[in-house]
């Protein structure tokens, strides 16, 4: 997983925005993040699933995260973004992407639109050959 940011503190049905992680007690706090996978034949975490920290994404992933605020909630939406993401980190087909990501087929078009946004190559990706 990447996380492209903090949403907010999660209170079931909603959230409180907020863009810092506080914590001043013991009391328990959900926090909400945007995030996405990024390994395409990876499982689906389960809610018990507990992650830890690793490190920084590759620069390709930290561009397509940067470059998706520039863009309409309607082409940066979550489906075209985790395709962008898939088309960089696994290099998917389109065989691949549909059976797997169904919702993922529609938004190729918008995919490669937050590839070139971002400034990411293109040309070599099976998705769009």
């Amino acid at each position: 997983m990447v996380i492209q940011k903090l949403q907010g503190i999660d209170h079931g049905a909603t959230y409180e925005p907020t863009s810092r992680i506080l914590l001043t007690d013991t009391n328990e706090v959900v926090y909400l993040f945007a995030a996405y996978c990024l390994n395409f034949h990876g499982s689906n975490p389960e809610g018990s699933t507990q992650f830890s920290v690793s490190g920084t994404a590759n620069s390709d992933i930290i561009k397509i995260l940067n470059a998706i605020s520039n863009l309409s909630p309607t082409v940066a939406n979550i489906a075209a973004v985790q395709t962008a993401i898939w088309t960089v980190t696994d290099n998917i087909n389109l065989s691949q992407l549909s059976n797997t990501f169904p919702s993922g087929v529609s938004e190729v078009s918008n995919a490669k639109t937050i590839l070139i946004t971002a400034g990411v190559e293109t040309s070599n990706k099976i998705l769009f050959t």
